[in-house]
């Protein structure tokens, strides 16, 4: 009898933390849609520090994992587009964007996550770290 109760009860444990878990990706996911202004882009390389603006100015995260990245009008008269469409996907503290040639296209650690800013990190595989700060 104590070893039904006790199945039943690591059962229902395990069912409610997987669904709070599912919950709270669904959470920032729906946080995310919606467009954001790119605050800052900064590449840290061991003891070197370099801020930058690259040539995007906002992101837009849709439903369904799409997404768009605006270029600055500069930018854009040179390359000839708007900007690029990409794919991205989330878990409660990590977003994955794929799909364009850019220093965004690579899994990103959430360090900060509020409904109006963003703040995330990313390694380049080298001796690089990146910062993203993104406002809505």
């Amino acid at each position: 009898m104590k070893n039904t109760i006790f199945r039943l009860t690591f059962a229902a444990l395990t069912i409610f933390m997987l669904g709070s878990c599912a919950s709270a990706t669904k959470q920032f996911s729906n946080r995310l849609q919606g467009q954001w202004e790119i605050v800052q882009y900064k590449t840290e390389i061991q003891q070197l520090q370099r801020t930058a603006f690259p040539p995007y100015r906002s992101i837009t995260f849709m439903k369904k994992g799409r997404g768009r990245v605006s270029a600055n009008n500069e930018y854009s008269a040179e390359k000839g587009g708007q900007g690029f469409d990409f794919e991205w996907s989330c878990t409660e503290n990590t977003v994955t964007m794929r799909g364009f040639d850019t220093d965004f296209a690579r899994s990103w650690i959430v360090v900060e996550n509020k409904k109006s800013k963003q703040v995330w990190k990313s390694t380049d595989g080298a001796n690089g770290v990146q910062t993203l700060e993104l406002k809505k």
